[in-house]
């Protein structure tokens, strides 16, 4: 297994996990996953391009395994948290 920060390119296979997530645990989440399955791919992969968000996926075999997330807040208030 091995860890990499996720960018455009992943995005197909970012989609697909996160799409089994909002199935498998609704309760996890704000939105729903019939709300997130019609959003385009580029919407998917602006996620992973973020200057403000980090994604990290842990590959298994050569597969998407697992995602972590962690968003930088923009506020200038609020810049020292993530």
């Amino acid at each position: 297994m091995w860890i990499e920060r996720l960018d455009a390119s992943h995005a197909l296979d970012y989609r697909a996990l996160m799409l089994e997530a909002y199935d498998l645990h609704p309760q996890a989440f704000t939105s729903s996953v019939r709300e997130r399955a019609v959003m385009p791919l580029s919407w998917w992969e602006s996620r992973l391009s973020s200057k403000l968000d980090v994604v990290f996926g842990a590959f298994e075999n050569g597969e998407l395994a697992g995602i972590v997330g962690l968003a930088f807040e923009p506020r200038e208030k609020a810049r020292h948290k993530a």
